[in-house]
């Protein structure tokens, strides 16, 4: 039997609010993005018919970005601003999971790049996010496939693990959305972690172990543990 997957979501789950914000934000206030230019991307993006699809329109703000400059864009953000971003308890938590013999992932709707570098920092196995377009080394501000959220996030996963030759058997999901419980639904174990109103109220009644707080993450690894030792995983 593989090692357990544990599958975690990123945004208001291992990082405080939302990655990509944060990177935004750092951008329109360093000014290499703006507001105008944005609008103008999104037009852009809309009226050439480049943007079939609202999810197309995720990445408007890079349009025209070189991607070394991306790049560049994400090292500095995350040594000014996500590194002080990243919740209490999660990389121990991490480590932890690795100790326990787990395998773990990154599933969320951020841009990728963006992802990779979160999950460097802290040793995660693998990313699936938001994949980019970049044609000669430039942004297109379109994405290469549809918007890893909600249901999408189930089908992405689907097809990693079909492609490790493996099946949902043994899987782990932390979250903290609503979009998320189809996830959490599919996962051999499903822990919301300081999940919102909606979810909270769902997990209640699924009977799925909540976690919340500064103990939390420490409180999801001991489930896990628990759930290994019991035989509910791997």
């Amino acid at each position: 039997m593989p090692d357990p997957l544990v599958i975690w979501d990123i945004d208001g789950t291992i990082v405080k609010r939302s990655l990509e914000r944060h990177f935004i934000r750092y951008l329109l206030g360093k000014r290499y993005i703006t507001w105008s230019n944005i609008a103008s991307n999104v037009l852009s993006l809309t009226f050439k018919g480049s943007a079939k699809h609202l999810y197309q329109l995720k990445l408007a703000y890079l349009r025209g970005k070189s991607e070394h400059a991306v790049e560049q864009w994400i090292s500095s953000c995350w040594k000014r601003v996500i590194r002080a971003e990243i919740k209490q308890g999660a990389l121990p938590a991490i480590n932890r999971l690795y100790e326990l013999g787990c395998e773990q992932i990154f599933v969320s709707g951020t841009l990728k790049p963006l992802a990779e570098m979160l999950a460097r920092n802290l040793a995660i196995d693998d990313v699936l996010a938001a994949e980019p377009e970049i044609v000669s080394e430039v942004y297109t501000g379109r994405l290469t496939s549809p918007h890893p959220k909600g249901i999408v996030k189930v089908g992405v996963v689907d097809g990693w693990l079909r492609k490790q030759g493996r099946d949902w058997d043994g899987t782990i999901a932390l979250a903290d959305h609503w979009n998320d419980r189809f996830l959490l639904e599919k996962v051999s174990l499903p822990i919301p972690i300081d999940p919102g109103r909606k979810l909270r109220k769902h997990a209640v009644r699924m009977g799925w172990f909540r976690a919340y707080g500064e103990e939390g993450f420490s409180s999801a690894v001991k489930m896990i543990e628990n759930a290994r030792r019991t035989g509910q995983i791997g």
